[in-house]
């Protein structure tokens, strides 16, 4: 749908601030970030999708283990500490090693001995 602007729109008048509502606390979900040493300060995100679909606190644990394992020299993690959420949003203060951004994982997990892709 296109609109096109006309001068017969106004915007609505924001009504004067008032006291009718009361004050509460607001607790977010949110942590400082402080990028040294990357110039602009660009957070590089990425999607990651763990086939099959589970619980975060697996999810949590497939991505430790990957971490781990491609943190080691050579892998795609080298130098970097990645954040995750625990479903499908990595964050990293620098691109990963990956060669056109992406990569597809086997990641074994020692409990029940079941693979997972990442």
């Amino acid at each position: 749908m296109i609109v096109e602007a006309s001068d017969s729109f106004t915007r609505p008048v924001r009504p004067p601030l008032g006291n009718a509502g009361r004050k509460l606390k607001v607790n977010t979900n949110f942590f400082p970030l402080n990028i040294k040493g990357s110039g602009l300060g660009v957070v590089h995100q990425y999607q990651v999708d763990i086939i099959p679909d589970v619980l975060p606190a697996l999810n949590r644990e497939v991505f430790k283990d990957w971490q781990a394992n491609e943190s080691k020299k050579g892998g795609c993690l080298y130098g970097l500490t990645p954040v995750f959420d625990g479903r499908h949003v990595l964050f990293s203060h620098a691109p990963l090693a990956l060669p056109n951004n992406t990569g597809t994982f086997q990641v074994p997990l020692s409990k029940d001995g079941s693979k997972k892709r990442k």
